[in-house]
């Protein structure tokens, strides 16, 4: 099932609001499923927001890890550039 974007939550309630609140009284149900879609839309706005930045961070720290690391010249294992001693064969490192 494919995900619904924000956007379309926010177009489609926003759209039910302005037509049932033109027509009158008799569509008061779809003004109140617009809103309702309105602000499903808002709250996932804000959670996309919110989880956006946290994966840019995670990227972020992820990068850093990696430029932040080499290989073993023994048995080619990444590690940390702050070890001495490579933790996976033993090997002396400075």
């Amino acid at each position: 099932m494919a995900k619904i974007p924000w956007w379309l939550w926010v177009a489609v309630g926003g759209g039910m609001f302005l037509i049932s609140a033109n027509v009158g009284e008799r569509l008061d149900f779809f003004l109140y499923v617009g809103m309702f879609f309105i602000v499903v839309g808002v709250f996932k706005m804000l959670v996309a927001f919110i989880l956006g930045k946290k994966g840019r961070k995670a990227e972020a720290a992820a990068e850093e890890i990696k430029t932040h690391q080499f290989s073993c010249p023994r048995c080619r294992s990444l590690i940390a550039e702050s070890y001495y001693f490579c933790p996976y064969c033993g090997t002396r490192l400075r």
